[in-house]
Formats: C-alpha cells, structure tokens, sequence
C-alpha cells in the first residue's frame, strides 16, 4: 500500500499538516485529514527556539498520524523569509545527437550548466527553475525537445537560501519527530502550483501569499516566473498595529482583526462602535470599526506599496491581465479585493486550490479546505510531492501520478 504524502507548512502563527492519498478509481489526489496547532519557535519562517519548534512538529505529526491511523515516513517542508534569494543564471549546452535534434538529456545538461555559478559556503541551492529556452540564439522557446540545432540555452532562476535556517528547519521537523524530511520548497512556489490557471499564467499574473509573519508574491507572464520576492510582514503585524493603536493585549487585537476587520475604511459607516468588552470582559470602553479599518488598510497598503517598488526595481510593468490573486490568511479580510483594486491599479480575486482536483468531485471535507485561501500554500506542497518530479528539478521526464491527474484534468479545464 502506497503511504500517504504527508506536507508540513511551518507558518508563524499556525502550523498545519495534510495527509494527500492518490484515489485509483477517480483517478485524483484526495485529502485523508489535517491537523493545525499553533506555531512556536519559529518567527517569519525562521526557526528561532530549535526545542519548542521541534515539540510543535512532533506533536503535530504524532496527531496526524493517529488521525489517519496510516502509517508515514517522508514530510515535505515549505521554506519562507528573508534568508532567500531568487536571481537569475543562464546555461548552455551543445546537441549531442548526430542529427541535431535536441532531447531531455540536452535539456538536463543545459540546466544543469546554469546551477555552475558559485555559491558562498553559507548558502544552499534550493531550486533552479528554467524561465526560457534559446536555440542556436533564436527564441524565448518554451519547450525546444523535439526541435533542431546545435547549441541549446537556457535562461534559469536559482534559488538559494541561507544554510543554518535551512539545517535548523530540518533538524525542527527530524529531531523529535523521528520522521524524515524529503524536500524543502521555497513557498512562493506553493501556491503558484495550486490557484493559478494555465490562462492565467499565459495571459499574466500576480500572486500574493499574505501570511501572518510573511508576504509572498510571484509575478508570471506567458507561463514562466519573472519575479519572486519574500517581504518580512503579514498579518501579525496587522494585529500588533491594532495592540498598539488601541493599548490592549494582542489576543484581543487578533479577535478584532478576524470578527470586525475591513479592508478598506471609506467602506464603514463612522458610527459604527464596537464594545470592547464582548471581546474580552477585562476591558472598557468602545472602538470606532471605521478607525479599526483604517489602522487595517495602512498596513494593507504598505504591504502593496512593497510588491509595487518591487516590480519596479525588477523593471516588471505592473499590468497583468489576469490581475491579482490573493491567497494566505489574510486573504479572508472582507473588502481586501477593492483595496488591492485601487492600490495594485488591476483587477483583483480570491484564489482557492482548483488544481487539485476538479471541483466537481471535491468531497464535503474536501471543500472547506480547497476552497479556503489560506490552504493554497499547503495544497500546493502537496502537490508538488505528488508530482514526485517537479518541473524546477533537472531530472529524465517520466509518467507517473502527477502527469495521470494532469491528463486527467484535461477533460474538465481545456
């Protein structure tokens, strides 16, 4: 019996893990369960207590476990925060075959060519992603197998990320666990992987993970990856904000946040007062929901004004027809999608995982996860470990249950 996949997302606030089973008979992956606890130890994707976050993995694996009374071995981690950068490489290679035509193996080497630049001893290579393909000079090619010519580039995105976070993220999930950690995956990547369309992805768009400790964004363009940027802020800092604006503890700042926040402040009639006391019986006195939004949509707007500089330091035009896709828990803020209108100047929406599997044969437990945007990153994993294969590793093209759900996906998104 093949063992479940099991994918680990370390977040700030909340950890959770997800149990993934390939379904034979409808041909799709289905959720077993999932567990979520609250996170300790690790701040803004950095493992800052080894012990209490090697506790919070431990039990939350042993919970799983028990829950789906299945036995498992391998996790799959998602990585964050500032200890990692993306740049860009190129790689070349020269046709092997006698008459020219270019194989995976060309393919292979010519990415493989592109992870030659040096690393500093303190830095890990996590990813090397393949933008875009030239053959003999001519291109951008998205896929040149099949194609003839003499020499083969490539243009790749190397991701590399600070090697004691890396270590100590492992020695987190392995050292009280006893289980094994098979991959580690930068997150932006995540959620690319499980809301974004195909049309979405050609036309052009840009993904926001806006976590509680972390904000992670992808900008795409005709199916490769111009951009991915981790910014240190999220929603924690959104409560914190309200802490300190309203001097009162943060567990009631979260409550406000969750029960009466709203992203955009013109929207909320001024009158409108919230009692303090119905969030926590130690306070007094009441609050206006319109200064509660205002506090909200500053942030909100920092964070935007973040990933704006961004593209503009990346020389990126910030216009994509497929607009914005907003995933991660703070996704949920009502009126978040007219804020992200007006600052990011395109259209905007709330992602949900419809990669998984087509919406017509979610299960009812299946539902609140996938169509929950603070999923997206953990669905995401989860597909990645199905795949087995990711297409950002330089490994010989194979069929296995990946390209089996992606067949069968087909038939439902042409």
């Amino acid at each position: 019996m093949r063992q479940p996949i099991i994918a680990l997302d370390l977040g700030t606030q909340n950890t959770r893990a997800l149990a993934v089973v390939f379904d034979k008979k409808h041909q799709v992956p289905r959720i077993l369960d999932y567990v979520t606890s609250k996170t300790s130890g690790l701040r803004k994707g950095v493992v800052v207590d080894l012990e209490e976050a090697s506790m919070t993995v431990a039990n939350l694996l042993s919970q799983l476990q028990r829950k789906i009374n299945q036995p498992f071995k391998k996790i799959y981690v998602n990585i964050s925060g500032e200890g990692i950068n993306v740049k860009p490489s190129r790689g070349a290679t020269a046709v092997a075959r006698a008459d020219n035509e270019i194989t995976q193996d060309d393919v292979n080497r010519a990415v493989e060519s592109s992870r030659t630049i040096g690393f500093p001893m303190n830095r890990t290579l996590l990813h090397t992603i393949p933008v875009e393909f030239y053959v003999d000079g001519v291109g951008p090619i998205q896929d040149p197998i099949g194609m003839n010519g003499i020499r083969l580039e490539v243009e790749s995105l190397l991701i590399d990320c600070f090697s004691p976070i890396l270590k100590n993220l492992i020695k987190a999930v392995e050292g009280l666990s006893g289980y094994q950690v098979e991959e580690v995956v930068y997150n932006p990547l995540l959620s690319l992987n499980s809301v974004l369309s195909k049309n979405q992805k050609e036309l052009g768009v840009l993904l926001l993970d806006i976590g509680a400790g972390t904000t992670d964004m992808v900008a795409v363009l005709e199916d490769k990856i111009l951009l991915a940027k981790t910014f240190p802020i999220g929603g924690m800092h959104i409560t914190n904000d309200i802490a300190v604006a309203l001097k009162i503890p943060p567990q009631a700042a979260e409550i406000l946040k969750i029960h009466f926040g709203w992203a955009k402040s013109k929207e909320v009639p001024r009158k409108e007062m919230i009692d303090l006391s119905e969030i926590d019986p130690n306070l007094s006195g009441t609050v206006s929901k319109r200064f509660l939004s205002e506090i909200i949509e500053a942030r909100l707007e920092e964070i935007f004004d973040l990933v704006l500089n961004s593209l503009k330091e990346a020389k990126i035009e910030p216009r994509f027809p497929a607009g914005v896709v907003l995933v991660g828990g703070v996704a949920k803020l009502p009126a978040i999608v007219d804020l992200a209108k007006d600052a990011l100047k395109m259209s905007a929406q709330i992602g949900s995982s419809i990669n998984f599997s087509p919406e017509t044969l979610w299960e009812e437990k299946e539902k609140e996860i996938l169509s929950d945007p603070s999923f997206a990153n953990l669905i995401g994993l989860a597909l990645w470990a199905l795949e087995g294969q990711s297409k950002f590793k330089v490994s010989e093209k194979k069929v296995g249950i990946f390209s089996k759900i992606k067949n069968f996906l087909k038939s439902f998104y042409p």
